[in-house]
């Protein structure tokens, strides 16, 4: 019924080269990121949107690969930062 995770190796990713480049929404990336799509739309409007945006016509659009880079540089900071003390 459900299939289970898939095991990857060190190293291994669960996206594939071709995934950088998928194409996310505002909703979509606000889940990914763990916000409410209104922090995402007040980061544009004061222009401190800490993840790379595209604006394409009158859409904002985000690359799946910019936002897994944004969140992996996220997680190096909190990592670095455990150690100084």
């Amino acid at each position: 019924m459900f299939s289970k995770k898939p095991h990857l190796s060190e190293g291994e990713s669960l996206f594939s080269e071709n995934d950088y480049y998928a194409v996310l929404t505002i909703g979509e990336t606000a889940k990914i990121l763990r916000l409410n799509p209104g922090t995402l739309y007040n980061w544009i409007y004061n222009k401190t949107l800490p993840v790379p945006s595209h604006k394409i016509g009158n859409r904002r659009i985000f690359f799946r690969g910019e936002v897994m880079d944004y969140l992996k540089s996220l997680h190096e900071d909190a990592q670095g930062r455990e150690g100084v003390e």
